[in-house]
């Protein structure tokens, strides 16, 4: 039989299991319900981003208007919300002009901008490059730069074969 100051202990040790069996429930279910809550409002969020309409602002350049107004129209039958501008409207564009055409997108649309770049590449049949937004406040939106540059290297007529000397 056990002393009476052991059998203390004893009880001690047993309250003490139950009081931070209690705390350690208590704990892992309400971090259970702000785990719920947090799905749900990213559904919530996701959901909303899913009724609206994918926007897509495409600017081109003169030499690139035809391809831009081919492309409106293919983007906006696919169900995207297209505004076409040229980029003579957005001067931070004028750089653009020689490099190769580009998409801009938001980081959390990675998976979307890639098969809409892809699917651009194919109906216009020239490499695109793709980069992200620097702020992630541009969610559901996209903007595709048409420049120059592919229309010059496209336009121009390609050279002879070099004949061997022999």
């Amino acid at each position: 039989m056990a002393s009476p100051k052991q059998q203390k202990t004893n009880k001690a040790i047993i309250l003490l299991c139950v009081i931070l069996s209690v705390a350690a429930i208590a704990i892992i279910s309400t971090r259970g319900q702000s785990f719920k809550d947090a799905t749900t409002s990213t559904n919530l969020l996701e959901q909303s981003q899913i009724q609206q309409p994918f926007q897509v602002m495409l600017y081109y350049f003169p030499a690139r208007k035809e391809t831009a107004s081919a492309l409106t129209s293919y983007l906006s039958a696919q169900g995207y919300q297209v505004t076409m501008l040229p980029a003579a409207t957005e001067t931070s564009l004028q750089s653009s002009k020689s490099l190769p055409s580009h998409i801009f997108y938001d980081h959390y649309e990675f998976g979307k901008a890639m098969a809409i770049k892809q699917s651009i590449e194919k109906e216009i049949g020239l490499p695109m490059n793709a980069y992200k937004f620097k702020d992630s406040i541009h969610s559901g939106t996209m903007t595709i730069v048409l420049s120059a540059a592919e229309k010059d290297r496209t336009s121009t007529t390609p050279k002879p074969p070099v004949s061997d000397p022999q």
